[in-house]
């Protein structure tokens, strides 16, 4: 007798471990007491598992956009495709999400997605009118297990963090950068997240140049008020939590 013989799976890419793991164990959590089994791990590594599997089962749940030729690959494989979209966070208004649902995807890939679970209702909203007829699947208000992370009883997920930086900086004004474009090297930068990504080459790399162009400039206003901040008060820490896309030694120079 095998008691996991007839289990589901469930395959869980992780691209960016500080920002999805927990999330993504929290999920787990939950699928394996529904009965499931979950495969968490990174990208390449679930990517390569899946490809090599024999036999067509299980569901697929990633936070994203894949290139048409592995998504293909992908669905041939696995019986459900799940997107949980981490690009269309909370907090923006229905002018940024009328212009972003759906947008790092590409078209050809749309007709193998079975669901997409958006994070709120304006995302739910926009997702029903933008992406559910180019599904296969349905749109589904689901919210975000990054948000029930923040939830009182996880609060000892961070705990011991949170004790050793309070330790280590006393009293600080924590800064969280979403900048991505920080130095001399932003127009490769651009044009390279224009080749890889999924939007019109065409139409999209002078929005992307822009998009650019003002995060530099921004990110070097903001240094410089954090240096006037530093002469007038110069016990004041600041803590930089630096966005994953930074380069961190840009951050120190400055």
């Amino acid at each position: 007798f095998n008691p996991t013989k007839n289990k589901k799976n469930i395959y869980l890419p992780i691209e960016t471990k500080q920002r999805e793991y927990l999330s993504n164990l929290l999920i787990a959590q939950k699928a394996a007491t529904k009965g499931f089994r979950t495969f968490i791990g990174t990208k390449e590594a679930i990517f390569d598992l899946i490809l090599n599997k024999k036999e067509r089962k299980g569901i697929f749940l990633y936070k994203g956009g894949l290139e048409p030729n592995l998504f293909e690959k992908i669905s041939k494989k696995v019986q459900y495709n799940f997107i949980l979209d981490h690009e269309m966070t909370p907090g923006k208004n229905m002018s940024f999400y009328n212009k972003e649902v759906g947008g790092n995807f590409f078209k050809e890939t749309f007709q193998y997605i079975d669901g997409y679970f958006c994070v709120n209702k304006k995302v739910y909203k926009v997702a029903k009118k933008k992406i559910e007829k180019k599904i296969r699947g349905k749109v589904y208000l689901t919210g975000w297990p990054r948000n029930d992370l923040f939830k009182e009883k996880f609060k000892n997920l961070h705990l011991k963090k949170t004790k050793k930086i309070k330790k280590k900086f006393k009293n600080f004004i924590l800064f969280s950068s979403d900048f991505s474009y920080i130095s001399e090297y932003r127009d490769f930068t651009a044009q390279e997240f224009i080749n890889f990504g999924s939007r019109n080459k065409v139409e999209k790399i002078k929005t992307f140049q822009e998009v650019a162009d003002f995060s530099f400039n921004d990110f070097n206003c903001v240094v410089e008020f954090f240096n006037s901040i530093f002469k007038k008060l110069k016990n004041q820490k600041i803590v930089i939590r630096a966005q994953p896309t930074d380069n961190t030694t840009v951050w120190r120079k400055k």
